[in-house]
This record gives C-alpha cells, sequence and structure tokens, in this order.
C-alpha cells in the first residue's frame, strides 16, 4: 500500500513540475494563388517591431522557465519567405534598387497557455511605387485545444501554421500586388 501511495506521489510530483524552454524554426509553408505580372524588381525590407525577442511561454504557471523562443530572427525568417513568395509570382526580389518596395513590419508574434494555447499574428504590409502607396493589416489569431501542454513539434507547426496564414492573405491580397504591378 506504500509502495502504491508512494507511486502516486511521484506521478503527481512530475505532473507539478514546470515545463522547460523552446526554440522553434520559423519556416511557414505558403500557398500563393494569386496572379501577378512579370519582370518587376521588388525591394524587400522586413522591420520587426515585437518589443521582446521572446514569442510567448508555455506555463502560465512558471513562466520564466518554459520561454518560446526562435531558433533565428524572425526578420530573418520572414525574408527568406517573403522573397520565395515573391519568386512564386514572378517578382524579382531584391535588397534595394527595385522597381517597387514590400515592407513587412512585424506588429505582433505571441503565444498564451490557457486552456486553448492562443497564437496571435499581426504584419502590416507597405507596397509602394513611384505614384502609390498601399498600406494594409494582415492580423491572425489562431486557438489551439489540446489535452496536455503542445510538444516543441506541434509548437512549431502552429506557430508557423498562424504565420502561414498571416502571409498567405498578403500575398494573395490584389490591393498590394496592384502597387507592385503599376
Amino acid at each position: 500500500m506504500s509502495n502504491l501511495f508512494a507511486l502516486l506521489g511521484i506521478l503527481l510530483l512530475s505532473g507539478c513540475s514546470s515545463l522547460g524552454p523552446q526554440s522553434v524554426v520559423i519556416d511557414p509553408t505558403l500557398d500563393i494563388q494569386a496572379e501577378a505580372a512579370r519582370d518587376r524588381r521588388v525591394t524587400v525590407i522586413i522591420q520587426d517591431r515585437r518589443p521582446l525577442e521572446i514569442i510567448g511561454s508555455r506555463d502560465s504557471a512558471n513562466p520564466d522557465n518554459s520561454l518560446i523562443r526562435l531558433s533565428r530572427p524572425l526578420s530573418s525568417s520572414l525574408l527568406s519567405s517573403a522573397r520565395l513568395a515573391l519568386q512564386e509570382l514572378g517578382y524579382t526580389p531584391v535588397s534595394r534598387g527595385g522597381d517597387v518596395s514590400l515592407t513587412l513590419f512585424i506588429e505582433e508574434l505571441s503565444y498564451k497557455p490557457s486552456l486553448d494555447t492562443i497564437i496571435k499574428v499581426s504584419i502590416i504590409a507597405r507596397a509602394e511605387n513611384l505614384y502609390q502607396l498601399r498600406e494594409s493589416r494582415f492580423n491572425t489569431e489562431q486557438r489551439h485545444h489540446t489535452l496536455r501542454p503542445p510538444s516543441k513539434d506541434m509548437n512549431q507547426r502552429i506557430i508557423n501554421d498562424a504565420l502561414a496564414e498571416t502571409l498567405n492573405r498578403l500575398f494573395n491580397d490584389q490591393k498590394i500586388l496592384t502597387i507592385f504591378d503599376q
């Protein structure tokens, strides 16, 4: 009987231990459906305006020991995704000197644990040519219900899914693409 109590005590204590930190790789898979003009050079700039590099914490009860970080700067990861999306649309992404420019301002990428894990993304896209400027905000909020705190692989997937949803809307937005084609 005492062995049963000892086993129950161990199980209870292991269930109360804090979750460890995670480092996730950002590599959203985009699905570009829009049609665009060809042979335009687009200057791409990414600015991360988030106050902290940390996305959030896996454990609301012990947040300092369960932080979620990115494996590399978010601006670098999204620059790769933006360049790939522009190439799929037929544009030539460049660092400077393009015919038009696209600046992405990352306002939010957050992770909040609760009964549902909540991922929020907010990106402002500024597209401009010689004659026009267009600024649009693209927001995503996803809720994921899990019985246990998500693993590193699951967190990586749900964070990338939220980013992909946001970027897909951005790169399929005809109002943004119209600026590039004029």
